[in-house]
């Protein structure tokens, strides 16, 4: 099965394509950014955007991700990325958005998206969704998706080279279902 291309009110997920690796780069290059994810480090050099993208370029039978977040009023311009991937127990969902495009609900959308994407088409019974203890909006997105009960373990961070902190929270199909029917706060 061919990766999706998934959409939402204002972006499109869409797989990675040769030519993104400078805008990855780009991206994620901020040291927030790799304080707060398990594979990203910083300063983040172009070669390892190069490498990322020629992996999953090479790996196409992983229909599940990771998707390059664009919007949709102009599909060229990338905000961050995403994806759900098989882990070590279940299917886990992970986002990041490049600093100067925070605060405009994009991490809430695409992870909404993909937690769909895995209840509805992967038919997943659970997704794991992990964030930094300190990592306050994470923590309020997942509680969103129905993340409830979050186990604290330690959490690879390639940046510092060791483990940190880590909130891991299992958000099931039924949760996530009963949190979509509910207004937002």
């Amino acid at each position: 099965m061919p990766q999706p291309v998934l959409t939402t009110k204002r972006l499109i997920l869409r797989p990675f394509r040769s030519g993104d690796a400078p805008v990855i780069a780009r991206l994620a290059n901020h040291r927030s950014i790799a304080e707060m994810t398990a594979t990203i480090r910083h300063p983040y050099p172009a070669i390892d955007a190069s490498r990322f993208v020629s992996y999953m370029l090479s790996h196409p039978e992983d229909a599940t991700g990771p998707f390059l977040l664009t919007l949709k009023s102009n599909p060229r311009y990338a905000v961050g990325g995403a994806g759900i991937h098989k882990g070590e127990r279940v299917h886990m969902i992970a986002y990041w958005v490049g600093a100067a495009f925070r605060k405009r609900g994009y991490a809430s959308e695409a992870a909404r998206a993909l937690a769909e994407y895995g209840f509805k088409t992967l038919d997943l019974p659970v997704i794991e969704i992990s964030c930094r203890t300190h990592n306050h909006a994470s923590r309020r997105i997942i509680e969103r998706l129905g993340g409830r009960r979050p186990k604290l373990r330690m959490g690879w961070s390639r940046m510092l080279g060791r483990k940190m902190p880590t909130l891991y929270y299992d958000v099931t199909r039924g949760n996530f279902l009963s949190n979509r029917l509910r207004p937002s706060r």
